[in-house]
């Protein structure tokens, strides 16, 4: 339950070979048991490292987690959360896809004696384990507005955008406008709908670059996450559109080498195996102080953190 295994975390390999959804063993009479449903844990890469750092600590504090897989079907996430509820779980996590479509589950999760937390996106009227996203995306536009310092005249971004309406988005999306329209920047948003997948982001970026293929007509890219830059930034490279910038919120391998190869400004982001961790140690820590409607004190401020050019040497090594 301390902040320093949490930490701890970061030491741990990124990538489990695989996530078997089910009870990781058969639990004893009085073991804490754990529910939680990911977006998607097979094609997510964020998700990878994150499930990895919710086993580790379920393991180190004794815990009987089991994760379900909805594979990005908000449906099924529904009836994840009731299978948990049949199984008589003693609480559930949901990192949830549609935030509005999960709460009649969880309503029925609370009614049940069953507490419920949000991990990683906010969900109405459960507690929520993950970062502040409003203060993600300032921190991003922060950055962007660090790389747009010697660029002229009107700024043209292009936003990778996750799931519409979905809380990580919306609330990081909030952030940004708030900073860049603060600072007196002239700026034109281009919104992609790619819902957090990499291969929809490079069509849509794709499609930008044939609307305005004159050089310095777009002027940078950030992602709202989960690895979606690496493919249009090679594909920028190939077309010889190197005066484009790239940004990106969280951090995956791929974007972290490409900082380290001058490639790619730099990223702000979120340690998956921290975080992951920090749901199941919250979790254990409310259990222990008996009221699941407040967050421990450790959990109350989750790290954010930044790679650039500038400091890659104190974040090499720290992609997902």
């Amino acid at each position: 339950m301390k902040f320093s295994r949490i930490v701890a975390a970061l030491g741990a390999a990124a990538l489990i070979a695989g996530v078997v959804v089910g009870p990781d063993e058969a639990r004893s009479e009085d073991q804490f048991t754990v529910g939680v449903t990911v977006w998607d844990v097979s094609t997510t890469p964020f998700a990878v490292p994150l499930v990895k750092g919710m086993r580790d600590a379920a393991e180190a504090a004794n815990v009987n987690l089991i994760v379900s897989d909805p594979k990005w079907d908000a449906s099924v996430q529904v009836e994840n959360v009731r299978e948990f509820i049949v199984q008589g779980v003693d609480a559930i996590a949901i990192a949830p896809i549609d935030i509005a479509g999960v709460l009649p589950a969880v309503q029925e999760a609370l009614d049940a004696g069953i507490p419920v937390v949000g991990a990683l996106g906010e969900i109405e009227g459960v507690p929520y384990i993950g970062v502040d996203d409003i203060e993600y995306g300032r921190l991003s536009a922060r950055l962007m507005l660090e790389a747009l310092a010697t660029v002229e005249g009107e700024k043209r971004i292009v936003m990778f955008r996750g799931t519409a309406g979905g809380s990580p988005d919306r609330r990081r999306m909030q952030g940004m406008t708030e900073v860049l329209e603060a600072s007196g920047v002239e700026h034109d948003w281009v919104d992609v709908t790619a819902d957090w997948l990499p291969d929809k982001a490079l069509t849509g970026f794709q499609d930008v670059l044939q609307r305005f293929p004159i050089e310095g007509s777009v002027t940078l890219v950030n992602s709202m996450g989960n690895c979606m830059v690496p493919p249009s930034l090679d594909w920028a490279q190939r077309l010889g559109r190197t005066e484009i910038m790239f940004v990106a919120i969280d951090l995956c391998s791929a974007e972290e080498q490409a900082i380290g190869a001058g490639k790619m400004y730099g990223a702000v982001y979120q340690d998956p195996l921290i975080m992951g961790a920090l749901v199941v140690d919250s979790l254990v820590a409310m259990r222990e102080a008996g009221d699941y409607s407040m967050l421990p004190d450790f959990a109350q401020v989750p790290p954010i953190f930044n790679c650039t050019q500038a400091n890659y040497a104190e974040c090499e090594g720290r992609g997902f």
